[in-house]
Parts: structure tokens; C-alpha cells; sequence
């Protein structure tokens, strides 16, 4: 009752979902019918056990036969343990339907829950126990995969499911001339998207890795018109392809682009896409077109693409971030005072003192979701670093930049540790932030750490290098000795490289060993004869294409910060920054 009352006075505050799923745990026996069916009228079911205590007081409460779509959503939708699932069917088997069963079925193949999925095979028909029996096995990857396929009925042959595990068995088995023609067409009203993009933009990205160009673009092309979600993404890659590789009439590619602009409203998709049309413009010769789409590209002036839209315009001489917050001046007003006041300002204040650092991140975010105002967010974002919580000023400053307010101040913070001898500061603090965004204790899945996310053997090769004793537990307690060692191996990285910061920043996150494949497949970034750009966007990991673009944008920021960006384009063919 304490905790209902709770979320009832502080519905803003963080983790009531989790408060809300610890009071289901206990809602049962102890509470008649009625009061349970009155609370979970108010707070609708988060598990699957207060899904089933709410359809089970309605049972007793109006019958069994008022509940069927209730009961039928629940056995559909939610998640069962084995005890559950018996307990639920043995209760309400009389009024759950074959499709009811299907439906189940269907979605826990399609979510990967395989072992409950298997539990479900003895109470649907034989066809569609075949279907999904090869659905399981393929995504599971047992068995004979053409067995198991072969012994489904030629019509459930073209069912969706199944053509997305046999493409996904086919690409993991290295398959992808056979993986593509399965999905040559697509299938129509794709049902997870997400799914459905995942493993074909894996499939184009091997296709352009191959360079079998004209297989990479027919999937692009096609999944553009199939999604909604993903049209942005995939007419991006269709035109980029297009343009450099295949002969494609320009006006083919000029769409794709422009499509790509016109599905998206993230800021550094829209500068991406503006970018690509500004360019395509320009090879054609239309230089007024070419020129209003560098502009549009250019007013991003935090991403990568909009700064290199202001390379295209000539507007070196121009002051790239023109806002007086660069330099920290205040924008609150008394209005923007009241946000002390709130219950949620001063809780978050507290747990920044005294709170493990996850659940005050949680907290701060809740309080971000307040802010509407310029002076609101500079506020949160003071809390937060004279709270020693740079990362969580600087999320303050990203979620600022949503809502066109401009928090550089707090957004690209600098240390003072001493750093490699010789190398660019600006550029250590452009890595830092994409790393750790200056989270001293940060630590990745991968078990990197620290402000520089260093990797245990990484740092310990290193430090035999520099004559530093290593200390596992110093990369997250104490940040000089991180800097220290990662601004070596970074400073190594780029003299590996000639003074290459694109193919340093690659080998900083993906490692040495795939910079070099990928020299060897695009070709060497550092050559006339290689667009760097292009290159950049042929990484087939995602998340160093992201990361190179990203640090870089971040790095001509910290140079504008520090009046250093004259003349000093993001990409160089002299050192291929």
C-alpha cells in the first residue's frame, strides 16, 4: 500500500516500473478478488505473474467464458516459466484456440525463446509442428538444416518465419550468394523489422565487402520500399552505392539520397543524407544545387557530415559553433529556479551524494525529462559536474542539443592530466568523450575501462612500453595512470599510421588487425586515389564506422574550443585526418 501511495505522489521518478513489478510479486492470496482487479485496473500487469493473478480474479469474479480475450493476450504475449505455462493451460485450455496456439508459437520462435517454444510443439497440428520444429533447429543451428526444412509442408514453404531463420542459418554459415536468394524479393509486410534489417544490412555490407555491388544494391533498393522504420537507412545505402559504385544515371542516386532525407529526423542522418545530395549535385556540375544542400548539411554543425559540409562551402573563415554558451555563460533565469524546488531535483541531488552510480544516472535522466528551457538544462547540467559527474553533464548537454539548445560548455569537457608527448590534446579529449564520455569508472561488456577504455592486456603491453608497473584496478581508479597509458598507445597508433588519426582512431577501436584487412580490401585511405569518406562508410563494423565519425566530429568541436580549428578540415589528405 506504501509503495502505490509512493508512485502515486512521485509519478516522475525513476524505477516505478521496478517498484511495480516488486509489488505484483506479492499480490496473490492475501488480497480478495476485488482489490486485486481494482489495482491492476489502475496499474496495468508488467509481469507475467500479475498478468495471471489479474485474469484469474476476473475468472473467478465473471466466469471463465468472460475472460477469453484477456486470457488469450496473456498466453500470446507474455513470457511463461515452465511451471506457469502448465498451471496456465491446464486452467484455461478450454477456452484458448488452435490460432491462439499458433500466435504463441509464432512469436516465440520469432523472439528466440526456443526451449518454450519446444514445449508447444504437442498441442498444435503436425504441418505447423514441422514448421516451427525447422524454426527452432535452423535458429539453433542443430541438426541437418535441409532435413528439417524438407519435412515442411510446400505450403508453409514461403511462411516469413522460416525464410528468416534459413537466411540468418545461410548467412552465419557463410552463405551469402544463397542467403540472397531466398530474399530476392523480400518477402511482403515485413513482421519485425528490426529482424528483417539487422540481417540484410549484414548481407549488404558483406556484398560491398565482396564487391558485388549490384546484389548490395537490389537488397538495399528493395528493403527501402518494404519499411518504414528503415527506409531512411536503406535509401541512404542504395545511393551511396549507387553513386560509387555502379553506373548509375544520376538522377537515380540524387533520389535515393533525397529519400533518405525526407524519412529521418535525426540530425546527423538528415546532414549524412544532405551531404551525399550536396555531392551528387556537385559531380554532375549543378553547383547551385550542390551549394543549398552543403548548407542545409552545414547547420549540423556538431556532426561529421555538417562539417564537412563547411569544408565544401568554403567557410573555414567562419566561427563553425557560434553560441555564447561555448564559453559557459549562464542562461538561467528566476523561472528556471523553480526545478530546485521539485521533489525529483532534490532526491537527485541526493542520490548524486550518497547513491551508486547506475541508480543516480537513472535519476538525473528522470530529471532531464523536465527540461524544456535553456536555463533549465544548464541547471541539470551544473548538478551533474559539481556533482563530479562530467558524463552525466555532458548527457545533459546531448539531450539539450535535441531541443536546438546549445550546451557546448558542458558538453565538451577537457582534463589536465599529462598526456603522450607530441600528440594533438584536443584530439585525447575527442576519444575520451566517445569512450567513457569522462567516466572515470566506466567499464565495458568487453571489459574495457577507465576514461580511455583500455583493455587489461592492452594497458599491460603498454606499460612494460612507458615503464609503468601495471595495475588492473588503477585503469578505473585512478585516471592519470588511464591517460596515461592510453594516449601512449594512441600516440603509437598514429605513427604506426604516418600521422593517419582515421586509420589510428580505427585500430584504437577495432584493433590493428582489421585496420590492416581493411587497407587491403577499400584500399589505403592515406592515397589520392582513395575517398576517405567513402572508405570510412565501407567499415563493415557499425560501431567503428560510428565511432571514427563520431570522434572526429568531436574533435573539430574541442579545436573550435580551443580556437585551434582554423584551416583544419576534418578529413586531410595530407595526414588523412
Amino acid at each position: 500500500q506504501k509503495t502505490n501511495e509512493f508512485i502515486l505522489k512521485n509519478p516522475d521518478w525513476p524505477k516505478k516500473e521496478f517498484l511495480r513489478k516488486k509489488n505484483e510479486m506479492f499480490i496473490g492470496s492475501k488480497w480478495n478478488n476485488n482489490k486485486i482487479i481494482n489495482y491492476f485496473d489502475l496499474y496495468p500487469p508488467l509481469t507475467t505473474k500479475g498478468a495471471v493473478n489479474y485474469v484469474d480474479a476476473l475468472r473467478k469474479k465473471n466466469g471463465i467464458n468472460n475472460v477469453k480475450n484477456l486470457a488469450s493476450e496473456i498466453w500470446i504475449e507474455r513470457n511463461f516459466s515452465k511451471t506457469q505455462s502448465k498451471d496456465f493451460y491446464k486452467k484455461y485450455k478450454k477456452i484458448l484456440t488452435p490460432n491462439d496456439h499458433l500466435k504463441r508459437i509464432d512469436r516465440l520462435t520469432w523472439v528466440g525463446r526456443s526451449y518454450e517454444a519446444r514445449r508447444m510443439l504437442p498441442i498444435i497440428n503436425k504441418n505447423y509442428r514441422n514448421l516451427y520444429s525447422a524454426k527452432i533447429v535452423l535458429r539453433r543451428r542443430e541438426g541437418n538444416a535441409d532435413s528439417v526444412v524438407s519435412r515442411v509442408p510446400r505450403n508453409l514453404k514461403k511462411n516469413e518465419g522460416l525464410i528468416f531463420e534459413r537466411l540468418r542459418w545461410r548467412r552465419k554459415t557463410r552463405l551469402y550468394d544463397t542467403a540472397f536468394e531466398l530474399i530476392d524479393p523480400l518477402p511482403n509486410n515485413l513482421k519485425y523489422e528490426k529482424k528483417w534489417w539487422y540481417e540484410t544490412s549484414i548481407l549488404i555490407r558483406k556484398f560491398i565487402e565482396r564487391k558485388k555491388y549490384q546484389k548490395a544494391y537490389k537488397l538495399a533498393k528493395d528493403f527501402s520500399g518494404k519499411s518504414t522504420k528503415y527506409t531512411s537507412e536503406s535509401e541512404w545505402l542504395a545511393g551511396w552505392i549507387g553513386y560509387n559504385f555502379l553506373n548509375l544515371k544520376s538522377e537515380i542516386y540524387i533520389n535515393h539520397f533525397l529519400n533518405s532525407y525526407e524519412n529521418t529526423n535525426h540530425r546527423g542522418e538528415k546532414a549524412k543524407s544532405a551531404y551525399w545530395v550536396g555531392k551528387s549535385y556537385k559531380k554532375i556540375g549543378n553547383e547551385e544545387q550542390s551549394k543549398i544542400w552543403f548548407e542545409t548539411a552545414a547547420k549540423e554543425v556538431t556532426e561529421f557530415y555538417g562539417q564537412l559540409s563547411f569544408d565544401q562551402i568554403k567557410k573555414n573563415n567562419v566561427t563553425l559553433i557560434e553560441n555564447q554558451e561555448l564559453y559557459g555563460k549562464s542562461l538561467i533565469t528566476k523561472e528556471d529556479l523553480k526545478l530546485m524546488e521539485t521533489s525529483l531535483y532534490k532526491a537527485t541531488e541526493i542520490v548524486l551524494l550518497y547513491s551508486n552510480r547506475n541508480t543516480a544516472k537513472k535519476f538525473f535522466s528522470a530529471l532531464l525529462e523536465f527540461c524544456n528551457k535553456p536555463g533549465e538544462f544548464q541547471l541539470v547540467a551544473r548538478l551533474g559536474k559539481n556533482s563530479r559527474r562530467v558524463d552525466l553533464a555532458i548527457k545533459a548537454s546531448n539531450k539539450s542539443f535535441e531541443k536546438d539548445i546549445n550546451l557546448y560548455h558542458f558538453g565538451y569537457p577537457t582534463i589536465s592530466y599529462k598526456l603522450a608527448s607530441g600528440l594533438e590534446k584536443e584530439l585525447v579529449y575527442a576519444v575520451i568523450r566517445q569512450e567513457s564520455i569522462f567516466d572515470e569508472k566506466a567499464h565495458s561488456r568487453a571489459g574495457a575501462r577507465g576514461l580511455m577504455q583500455l583493455m587489461p592486456a592492452t594497458a599491460k603491453r603498454v606499460s612494460k612500453k612507458i615503464n609503468l608497473k601495471y595495475s588492473k584496478s588503477s585503469l578505473k581508479t585512478n585516471p592519470q595512470y588511464n591517460v596515461a597509458l592510453g594516449s601512449f598507445y594512441l600516440k603509437s597508433l598514429i605513427e604506426n599510421y604516418n600521422g593517419s588519426y582515421l586509420l589510428a582512431l580505427v585500430g584504437y577501436n577495432a584493433g590493428p588487425r582489421n585496420a590492416g584487412k581493411w587497407i587491403k580490401k577499400f584500399g589505403d585511405p592515406r592515397k589520392k586515389n582513395v575517398d576517405p569518406i567513402s572508405w570510412i562508410e565501407q567499415i563493415p563494423i557499425k560501431e567503428t564506422r560510428l565511432y571514427v565519425k563520431k570522434v572526429l566530429s568531436n574533435l573539430q568541436v574541442y579545436r573550435q574550443k580551443n580556437q585551434r580549428s582554423k584551416n583544419k578540415k576534418i578529413i586531410s589528405k595530407k595526414n588523412s585526418i
